[in-house]
């Protein structure tokens, strides 16, 4: 329990330094305008995690589906039979 408490002081005490630099107290006033603004306007926030696994989801299945497309594709390999267009005397 020693390491959890000292862990939440240096916690306490990184957040302190952080907020007295300017750039982080701008930073985080963008990112209350940016939510305000979002909450007027009805938007969400669309998490990174949330498109990160979609483009996932998507990969895989594209992948999946060009690995049976293959897989098929080489049981029934494609055959044209040869017609002359027109014959050599």
């Amino acid at each position: 329990m020693q390491t959890m408490t000292q862990l939440k002081a240096m916690h306490d005490q990184m957040m302190a330094d952080l907020g007295n630099l300017p750039q982080y107290r701008a930073l985080k006033a963008i990112d209350r305008f940016i939510q305000e603004m979002n909450e007027i306007h009805g938007v969400q926030r669309v998490s990174s995690e949330n498109v990160a696994t979609t483009l996932q989801q998507k990969l895989a299945a594209a992948i999946e589906s060009r690995v049976l497309n293959e897989q098929q594709s080489d049981a029934q390999p494609r055959v044209t039979p040869f017609v002359p267009g027109t014959k050599v005397a």
